[in-house]
Formats: structure tokens, sequence, C-alpha cells
């Protein structure tokens, strides 16, 4: 008689250790449900890209290149430093001009978890352009004869748009839409075959768009 009775209690002793716990394992199983929905936190991160100018005032698509540096502010705010290479080709009548162009950009924007392992996000601010001239001529200029062409260091605004995806702890993909207002002035100076020399002013907006595909490393 005395052992079933201490069996009944080790039972009920066991019976309520058991159902103490389930709430337990019930909370910890949606804990980490959420955590998968919401995905992994956002650390800092520097990327590379590559991608193509298109859009605004681009003559011919070219390639692009840069790199970027992001750096989180507090859900879901981010701050971005960027800095891209662009190459744009103008052909006139009797001319061709090639024209390099390097922008830093400083951005502020928004990042939210579209998915386990997928971010959507968006970004603007300034950024600080540099462009170099090359002009080359159809027919051999007369002796004595030379032209060239500087532009101005110039400030601009972008905006973008883009997405990033995750594939290890440690390594991401992303793409990216960025477009820039700017305005250019540039100075043609040059000597005449006489010996005489001129100056030419221009201005005028020069807006691009890059599309670009870039691999992350997060810290």
């Amino acid at each position: 008689m005395r052992a079933w009775v201490v069996a009944v209690c080790v039972l009920s002793v066991s019976a309520a250790v058991a159902m103490a716990e389930e709430p337990g394992v019930e909370t910890a199983a949606v804990e980490s449900e959420v955590a998968m929905e919401k995905g992994p936190a956002r650390p800092p991160s520097i990327g590379v890209l590559i991608g193509v100018t298109a859009g605004g005032d681009i003559e011919d698509s070219e390639v692009a290149y840069g790199a970027q540096v992001k750096l989180p502010l507090g859900e879901p705010f981010f701050a971005a430093l960027s800095v891209s290479f662009i190459t744009d080709t103008f052909i006139g009548d009797a001319s061709e001009v090639d024209q390099d162009l390097t922008s830093i950009g400083l951005s502020i924007g928004a990042e939210v978890q579209a998915a386990t392992r997928c971010t959507v996000y968006g970004l603007f601010g300034p950024n600080f352009n540099m462009a170099d001239l090359d002009i080359r001529y159809d027919t051999e200029l007369p002796p004595g004869a030379s032209v060239k062409g500087d532009v101005d260091d110039e400030v601009g605004f972008h905006v973008a748009a883009g997405s990033t995806y995750r594939l290890a702890d440690h390594v991401g993909l992303f793409l990216e839409y960025r477009y820039t207002f700017l305005d250019l002035e540039a100075t043609i100076t040059g000597t005449r075959s006489d010996g005489s020399r001129f100056e030419r002013k221009a201005e005028g907006s020069y807006d691009f768009g890059v599309a670009a595909f870039g691999l992350q490393y997060l810290f």
C-alpha cells in the first residue's frame, strides 16, 4: 500500500513538472519562429559593385563600377558612403568626347526585411562629382592648334532603391538602381593655328543612372 502511494505521488509530481515546462517550450518555439521571420540582424557591410549606366543624359550605356560602405544607425535606418566610376562618350560631327566621372556619395536610407534573408531599401543624399574630358577630332588639327576641356567639380543629389540577399553569415548580394541629378560646367580652351587663344564655356544638366549588381561582406 505504501509503495502504491509513493508511486502515485511520483507520477503526480512528474505530471505537474511536465505541465509547468510546457509553456516555456511553447514560448521558446514562438520566439524562434519570430526570430526566423525577422531574419538575421543587419551589421555594417562593405561591398563592391559592377553595372551599367542607364537613364538620364547618358548617350550610350557603359560599364560602371565602384564600392560602398553601409553603417546601421538603428532600425530601420542606415548611413552609406559610396564611390562609383562611370564613362560616357559624346560623338559630334567632327569630334568625339570621352568623359570619365567619379562620384562620391553620402546617403541616409531605410532598410526593411522582405523575407528571411532578403531586405529592400531606399536611400538619398548629396554626392561630389569630378569629371575629366578627352577631346578627339576626326581629322588632324592644323599645325600649332590645340583644344583642351576642363570640367568643374560639382555637387549633385542622388536617390536609389535596391535589395539585398544574405548568402551566408558574412556574405551577401545586392541589386541597386541609383539616379543622380547633376549640373556640370565646362571650359573649352585652345590655341588656333595662328597662335591666338580662345575660351568657351558650356553648362547644362548631366543626370545619369547606374544599374548595379554587387557582392558585400557583412561584419
